[in-house]
């Protein structure tokens, strides 16, 4: 099955200051979860492997990751709640989605796999890449 090596393992969270009621099967949900986002939008390049240049910055985003969907799937997107008429709003995904999508943007742009951007989304222009916005 390919890309069933996690990007960032449940020990390498820990020591990196992740939630300590997070227990490891929690975790590797939200792992996958963010190694499929940090996929999305890397068009798969890191599925054969982080290359060892890229493991610190690759941490440090799926840490990051991590933490945002923990948080999103823990609020349910709620976006209002009233007490004495008990009423609750709920916002769609899609502010949750961009704000993912944005932390991914900063957080590996620039960075490349054999000599190809990361974020890299087609078209050379006088041999230049062009990046498109990334779904």
């Amino acid at each position: 099955m390919k890309n069933s090596v996690q990007y960032l393992t449940y020990e390498d969270y820990k020591e990196l200051g992740g939630d300590s009621t997070l227990d490891n099967a929690s975790f590797n949900l939200l792992e996958q979860k963010a190694r499929k986002q940090i996929d999305h939008y890397t068009f798969n390049r890191l599925i054969d492997g982080v290359p060892a240049n890229l493991k610190d910055e690759i941490d440090m985003t799926m840490f990051r990751l991590i933490g945002m969907n923990q948080s999103i799937d823990r609020n349910v997107n709620k976006s209002s709640e009233s007490i004495d008429g008990y009423s609750v709003s709920y916002g769609g995904s899609t502010q949750a989605n961009k704000e993912i999508g944005d932390t991914i943007k900063v957080m590996l742009s620039g960075l490349e796999v054999d000599g190809v951007p990361l974020l890299y989304a087609g078209g050379v222009n006088d041999n230049k890449h062009i990046y498109y916005n990334i779904p």
